[in-house]
């Protein structure tokens, strides 16, 4: 097995079981207000934030970068910093690319 995949199944897995684990001490649905999300949807973005990780790891133009990727309701939200606008546009269409992405919220930064 290549460290490509070995590490890209590794994240996969780990997301994973930390979603089902998170949600593992939680109160049961009944008493959570009707606004928040169910164990389902968290493990859709927990799922999509991984595979949104890959990408920009396997991804020459943005693999040298620190980006936090959060994804909520298939929004996914990248902040962080890189070096130079491309880079910073090169992440938005990586996200973007990602299956179950509904939208990208470009929030990183260039440093100067």
């Amino acid at each position: 097995m290549s460290t490509r995949k070995f590490v890209s199944a590794g994240l996969a897995s780990l997301m994973v079981f930390g979603a089902a684990s998170a949600f593992a001490a939680d109160p049961p649905a009944s008493t959570l207000p009707a606004n928040d999300r169910t164990a389902g949807q968290v493990i859709d973005d927990s799922m999509i934030t991984g595979k949104v990780k890959t990408a920009l790891i396997g991804d020459s133009r943005t693999k040298a970068y620190q980006i936090d990727v959060t994804t909520r309701e298939g929004v996914v939200l990248l902040s962080g910093f890189v070096d130079t606008p491309a880079a910073r546009a090169a992440a938005a269409e990586v996200a973007k690319a990602i299956d179950g992405v509904k939208t990208v919220d470009n929030k990183l930064g260039v440093k100067r």
